[in-house]
């Protein structure tokens, strides 16, 4: 895994993101940071960690890139911490079907912990439309970042305070609250399992000498339709 801090790792003490206000509940973590040549983002750079398409099992820094493993690579917008007890955003969440109290309050593996690690991954668009817990609970972006701090690749995340990671998404409004909040709980047990799993399944994919084209589900749609014209066009001459 390619774990960066970057795409804007924002100072929201004043609870400013671009046009849009989310309230910050604690700092964010500030890593160290290098300004890359063409462009304006900052980015922190990271050890780098795989998973062995064998066991299916996390593969440690040194060892990531060597044959038989699969890494994932991927920016982080922002790593908050807050005071335990604080964090959650209750007015910007909603639980299944829409309940305002069915959602559950986040937690560390490490109770003891006095702050609790969140990884923010910022969503603008206004198609957006995962904005509950439900709806983030196997979402594989969400479990890379998480993996990366329980890892301990993320300079200055605690892996014991690691309380989950969430898509705070600011084109979406709920209440009085002009933001609105997925919170994906602390990546573990069966959850951890399936994400590697699944991670390891994509590469034996990406590996194979062959593919199946999967016409009914890939190239009938209206976007990928031109790039399969070879499978779903006959032939016109013999």
């Amino acid at each position: 895994m390619a774990a960066h801090l970057g795409g804007g790792v924002a100072d929201v003490d004043d609870g400013g993101i671009g046009s849009a206000r989310v309230p910050a509940e604690g700092p964010v973590l500030e890593p160290e940071v290098e300004r890359g040549a063409d462009d304006d983002r900052q980015v922190a750079r990271a050890d780098r960690a795989a998973a062995g398409l064998a066991d299916e099992q996390v593969v440690p820094g040194g060892e990531a890139y060597a044959p038989g493993n699969a890494v994932v690579g991927g920016f982080i917008d922002r790593v908050e911490e807050y005071p335990r007890g604080s964090g959650d955003h209750a007015i910007a969440r909603r639980g299944a079907r829409g309940s305002k109290t069915a959602w559950q309050a986040m937690a560390a593996p490490d109770e003891d912990a006095g702050r609790r690690v969140v990884v923010v991954d910022l969503k603008t668009g206004k198609s957006e439309d995962r904005t509950n817990d439900d709806l983030v609970a196997g979402d594989a972006q969400l479990s890379a970042y998480q993996l990366a701090v329980a890892q301990g690749l993320v300079d200055g995340a605690d892996p014991g305070a690691l309380a989950g990671a969430r898509l705070v998404v600011v084109s979406k409004t709920i209440g009085e609250s002009p933001y609105r909040l997925a919170h994906q709980h602390t990546l573990g047990g069966e959850a951890r399992e399936a994400f590697l799993h699944a991670v390891a399944e994509a590469a034996r994919g990406m590996a194979a000498s062959s593919f199946v084209a999967a016409v009914e589900t890939h190239c009938q749609g209206q976007r990928m339709a031109p790039v399969c014209r070879i499978h779903t066009i006959g032939a016109v001459s013999s």
